[in-house]
């Protein structure tokens, strides 16, 4: 069957709103090259938009008749308007985020709602009559993959008695988000403990960088031996969030590994260097105690290992130096931290890869030991 003469200008006239539209949702000022693709889109757009009036008929002269004047402009601001909707709509972040409840935050890129008595991502209530223990940390803590009592906090606070576990962790967070989240929670909570999972496969990474899951983030520099933002106001244009958003981009997003190229290609992200890394991390561990102090609690570090720990250094000899540092930055710093693999180690056999879902995530069985094991060490350290 062939298409009207004025199905194909009306086609013609949609496809030349979507360019424009995405031109204005890829647009930002943050980035040149990102800019220069909206302008290249935008004035494209615009030409196949006045051409195809120009060439729409056998006379090559604009509409001889209004009511198709008005047609064609209404076609083309109808699709210019339901794509910049559409690109506002979906601007909710990765999908993790958008599923887990979590929402965009200026101070920590992405953070549990600011609903008044609720923390962490799985929005616990506080119970005021009660101290608390404070679990924070990433999505190994928080319990990527098993239900609300199935987790290490859950199942400790029943075996604790007295005190109200909240589970503070929010998934993707690397240490300077756990950092200032811990800080938000505290002057909320009557906080006698504060246990922080230290991630041993991605926690000393992500924390140099800018950006984390495809997300800007908190990232800390050191400025004349203190810590100082170097992004104060994470909701404010960046290239980064803008890119992660873009309509345009949005099917390049699926892949990681396409989505770091995008990043680095577009946004030129910051990042440190090892030293001023160490350096940073090593501040991060003693704020959270410090903050912890001023409220009247005691810290302890977890340090939480993967599944490469099951197998020959050799083969994994750049996870293991991550470990080792992490564990060195803890000990010189004083601070008191809790290793869990060795206890997972003990499990043995089969047994112990049945702790995890994955390279990372512990199984219900893995929460359960470690709520067990924490218990222990709680007791003899006499923590509580």
């Amino acid at each position: 069957m062939a298409i009207s003469t004025k199905a194909k200008t009306r086609l013609r006239l949609l496809g030349a709103g979507l360019l424009f539209g995405l031109g204005l949702d890829t647009a930002t000022f943050s980035s040149w090259p990102l800019m220069t693709i909206a302008v290249v889109l935008v004035v494209t757009g615009v030409s196949w938009f006045v051409h195809t009036l120009l060439t729409s008929n056998p006379d090559g002269v604009l509409f001889s008749k209004r009511r198709e004047i008005v047609l064609a402009l209404g076609t083309a601001s109808i699709t210019i308007v339901v794509i910049v909707v559409a690109a506002t709509a979906v601007r909710i972040g990765p999908r993790h985020f958008a599923l887990e409840n979590q929402s965009y935050d200026a101070d920590l890129g992405w953070a549990p709602p600011d609903v008044p008595d609720r923390v962490g991502q799985r929005g616990q209530t506080i119970d005021p009559d009660r101290p608390h223990v404070v679990f924070a940390g990433d999505s190994i803590i928080y319990g990527h993959g098993v239900g609300d009592n199935e987790t290490a906090p859950h199942l400790l606070e029943g075996m604790l008695g007295g005190e109200q576990v909240l589970n503070i962790a929010v998934s993707g967070y690397s240490l300077d988000q756990d950092y200032i989240y811990v800080k938000r929670v505290l002057p909320l909570v009557n906080a006698k403990l504060v246990v922080v999972g230290v991630f041993t496969g991605n926690d000393y990474e992500v924390t140099g960088l800018e950006y984390g899951w495809g997300h800007t983030k908190p990232l800390f520099k050191m400025r004349d031996g203190a810590m100082v933002l170097h992004n104060e106001d994470l909701l404010a244009d960046n290239c980064i969030d803008h890119l992660a958003q873009s309509l345009f981009f949005r099917l390049l997003w699926s892949k990681k590994e396409r989505a770091l190229d995008l990043i680095h290609l577009f946004c030129e992200p910051a990042k440190l260097g090892p030293l001023e890394l160490e350096q940073v991390i090593g501040g991060i561990f003693s704020g959270i105690e410090n903050a912890a102090h001023d409220a009247g609690a005691k810290v302890l570090f977890v340090m939480l290992p993967q599944t490469q720990h099951l197998q020959e250094v050799e083969r994994n000899w750049r996870y293991f130096r991550r470990y080792s540092l992490l564990r060195k930055l803890l000990r010189d710093g004083g601070h008191e931290t809790y290793e869990f693999y060795p206890d997972l180690a003990r499990v043995g056999g089969e047994e112990q890869t049945e702790m995890f879902l994955d390279g990372a995530h512990l199984t219900p069985r893995g929460h359960r030991l470690l709520a067990e094991t924490l218990l222990r060490v709680i007791r003899e350290r006499k923590l509580l």
